[in-house]
Parts: structure tokens; sequence; C-alpha cells
């Protein structure tokens, strides 16, 4: 079996992590570079801990107070017995994958 190959396709800088009860994990952000899609990934590795992440939807997220827009990323860890606290990720800017076609 060979290991899976991905290419780069977007930069998304986070701002926020949180867990929405029946809908799942949801990182927020803004797209600095490229373009986010549903079925694209991203890696986390902080330490020796390392996960991938499948973002499953591509949601926006409106402040009306703060006359803010964010992009909202439904997204489910591939190894979910990963101990990695995405709120280490916060306020970083992430690489956005999708698989390389071969």
């Amino acid at each position: 079996m060979s290991e899976i190959k991905y290419k780069q396709v977007a930069l998304f800088k986070t701002s926020k992590y949180f867990n929405i009860v029946g809908i799942g994990q949801v990182l927020t952000g803004k797209t600095v570079e490229g373009e986010v899609n549903s079925g694209n990934f991203f890696r986390v590795k902080i330490g020796d801990a390392e996960a991938i992440y499948r973002i499953d939807a591509v949601e926006y997220v409106d402040y009306p107070l703060r006359n803010e827009v964010e992009t909202g990323l439904i997204i489910e860890s591939l190894e979910p017995d990963s101990k990695i606290d995405l709120d280490f990720i916060t306020s970083q800017t992430i690489t956005v994958l999708k698989v390389k076609d071969e």
C-alpha cells in the first residue's frame, strides 16, 4: 500500500476552534491564499503527535455586532484517537492540502 501524496492548495489563517453539538469540530479564520473546499485536508503536528484532518464543509460565520465574516471549516480527524488539542493552532496559518493526482 503506497503513502497518500498531497499538494498544497491554500493557506488558511486560523482564528478560533470549537465544537458544535450535532455538527462537530469547527475551525474558523480567513483564507490567505488559494481556495479551501470540502474534501481538502490539513496536517497538524505538535511535538510527537500528528494528525490529518478532512474538511467536511466550508461555511460562513457572521459576526454582525463586529461587522465581520469569517470562514468556518467543519472538520474531522482521520485519526480519531489523536491527542492533539487544536486550540494550539489558533492564530496560526495552516497549509490546506488535496490528494495529489497521479
